[in-house]
């Protein structure tokens, strides 16, 4: 994709601004893909090279770092285009003293409270997967012979196995997303111990709206649990611990972050979905 074209996709009207910014990337159950830049350059990148998207070729790799150069391209003609000097601000970027200042940041970051318990969290889910894996088993072998009986009352087998799977795609899809999220909230809440990024007092947007949907993927994911536990009823102790465990991370950020359920993301919160 060349630069003239993404800005063609840019300048379309029925485009959301940010819209993809506060989304939970989950483009298969996305109301708003039809309104999402970001989904519209991934569907054009498959029409023109389909193993684009498979991790394990080649043409990914180099599809990502193309992607790379193009938005290197586009920052360099903004910059001319404003009359900023690019070459100066690369300069800077390769200041020792601005790179240890980054890596102070990004080591802060992730030994922040918050990012290390949604670390536990995610390794907590992986774990209680692996060791569950015989208990899904039993559970889909009892189904198919409770639809095979055909007996009178009860829940359907079928509506069962649909729910269970729906959970265990949410709690799955979410477990890593949730320790990310916090990690780019607590990254941009400018309350490091240098003091918040100039004309800030307090948590800025990106932080706001990035721990809004880490919320977000919290209340779901313990909703998700809840039901895996109605379903479960064999391991519900060890499915309250890991509930438990959630319910104090979204608890803690909440306090970290008291406004963020309030923020408003373009396109989700702000009446275009109704």
């Amino acid at each position: 994709m060349t630069s003239k074209r993404l800005k063609q996709l840019a300048a379309n009207p029925k485009h959301i601004p940010g819209v993809y910014n506060y989304c939970d990337r989950w483009c298969e159950r996305c109301p708003l893909t039809a309104r999402c830049l970001t989904f519209s350059m991934e569907q054009e990148q498959k029409r023109d090279d389909p193993e684009g998207h498979d991790l394990d070729s080649q043409k990914f790799w180099k599809s990502l770092s193309d992607n790379y150069k193009l938005v290197f391209e586009m920052i360099a003609e903004d910059c001319e285009e404003r009359g900023i000097d690019f070459a100066e601000i690369q300069r800077e970027a390769e200041d020792e003293a601005i790179k240890e200042k980054l890596d102070r940041r990004r080591r802060r970051r992730r030994e922040h409270p918050l990012v290390l318990d949604g670390n536990r969290y995610m390794q907590a889910s992986t774990a209680w997967f692996k060791q569950h894996d015989r208990l899904f088993k039993a559970k889909g072998e009892e189904l198919i012979s409770e639809l095979n009986m055909d007996l009178p009352g009860g829940a359907n087998p079928e509506t069962v196995a649909r729910d269970l799977i729906d959970a265990v795609e949410v709690i799955r899809w979410y477990h890593m997303f949730i320790g990310v999220k916090i990690a780019r909230a607590v990254g941009h809440d400018g309350l490091d111990d240098e003091g918040p990024d100039e004309g800030q007092d307090g948590p800025n947007t990106d932080a706001l709206g990035s721990a809004k949907i880490a919320l977000i993927a919290m209340d779901r994911s313990l909703a998700a649990w809840a039901r895996l536990r109605a379903h479960l009823s064999d391991d519900s102790d060890a499915i309250i611990d890991l509930l438990v465990q959630l319910d104090r991370l979204r608890k803690k950020v909440e306090t970290h972050f008291p406004t963020a359920r309030a923020f408003v993301r373009p396109g989700w919160d702000d009446g275009t979905l109704k």
